[in-house]
């Protein structure tokens, strides 16, 4: 896969931005390991209170590792795409897009995109991460305000995710496809 030089520095933010926040995660979990009870609620019911705790190792682990090993596993599946037949990716128009002669630059738009996603769910994941200790620490219920902020924003990222995705390969009106394309 041929990158230009423009692909290759935003590729290179991307991917350090996540590893900042990959990073920012394990020191948010030390930070917050010494003040945390042995019992950590992990699961709060809509008024806040919570209903459900495990013990302060599971808590920090299944936090850390939902920070960390979720969004990288997004950028390494995007990145395998390019290894992959076209019929097991799922873009829009697949069979325009993924025709050999735009297939790379296609793929890459894939690995941008979801690599830009990645940051924006270890992101959420952090500000909820937070929260969550945050409450644990102070022994009170979740701030259900916070917590629906971060929610909505996620979801608002989710939705420019998905139209941005759908403009992006959406099909040109000149373009010419079979619609029995073999992949």
């Amino acid at each position: 896969m041929a990158f230009r030089a423009s692909e290759i520095k935003r590729n290179a933010m991307q991917t350090a931005l996540l590893g900042i926040l990959s990073v920012a995660a394990c020191v948010q979990n030390a930070y917050y390991w010494t003040a945390l009870p042995e019992k950590v609620a992990t699961h709060f019911g809509a008024n806040g209170q919570p209903d459900g705790w495990v013990d302060k190792g599971v808590a920090s682990l299944m936090m850390l590792g939902i920070q960390l090993v979720l969004p990288w596993a997004i950028v390494g599946i995007a990145y395998a795409t390019q290894h992959l037949p076209n019929s097991t990716i799922n873009i829009p128009h697949r069979e325009y897009w993924l025709a050999p002669e735009r297939r790379d630059a296609s793929l890459r738009r894939v690995q941008q995109s979801m690599t830009t996603f990645a940051c924006g769910m270890s992101l959420f994941a952090f500000s909820i991460n937070h929260l969550t200790f945050k409450a644990n620490v102070a022994a009170k219920p979740l701030d259900m305000q916070s917590f629906g902020l971060v929610v909505v924003l996620f979801l608002i990222g989710v939705g420019v995710f998905v139209v941005t995705m759908l403009r992006r390969f959406r099909l040109p009106a000149d373009a010419s496809i079979s619609r029995n394309a073999v992949l």
